[in-house]
């Protein structure tokens, strides 16, 4: 299912493989981040995710004051859940946003259980983790449906 609570953030659920994937859908800007990332830890959380797809296509560069937050704020609230994977999608302009995000993991990584991994393709991500050609079919499909990429 996809949700589209938010303008800026494309997201999309699958309560059979307990899994989210999310993608930032307003280049150049960082509004509603906060918000919109807040949103992501309550459906996480609420719904008990497992599998998580940060696709980080489309989000602008991370400010510092966003690092901050989500090093200091976030980042230890979404830690407490017992995800078991979570892939991240970065695209090759994206690269320093690599580095932000590998700087935050390194900041908790004393509580992070989930095992991590780094892609340039979201079909490859969904592969890995759905393990099913078939459910990332499924999936892709749904999400390119819904406009994504």
């Amino acid at each position: 299912m996809i949700i589209t609570d938010f303008d800026c953030l494309r997201i999309q659920y699958s309560a059979e493989l307990s899994l989210i994937r999310y993608q930032w859908q307003k280049a150049g800007s960082l509004t509603g981040f906060r918000a919109a990332l807040n949103h992501v830890l309550a459906l996480v959380q609420q719904h008990q995710v497992q599998y998580c797809l940060l696709d980080l296509h489309d989000l602008p560069d991370i400010g510092i004051e966003e690092q901050v937050w989500l090093g200091t704020q976030w980042l230890p609230r979404i830690v407490r859940h017992q995800a078991r994977q979570v892939a991240l999608v970065v695209p090759v302009s994206r690269q320093y946003n690599q580095m932000v995000v590998e700087s935050l993991l390194k900041l908790g990584r004393a509580f992070i259980r989930f095992e991590v991994q780094y892609f340039s393709d979201p079909l490859a991500a969904l592969d890995w983790l759905t393990c099913s050609e078939e459910e990332m079919t499924r999936l892709q499909l749904e999400w390119q449906a819904a406009g994504g990429i």
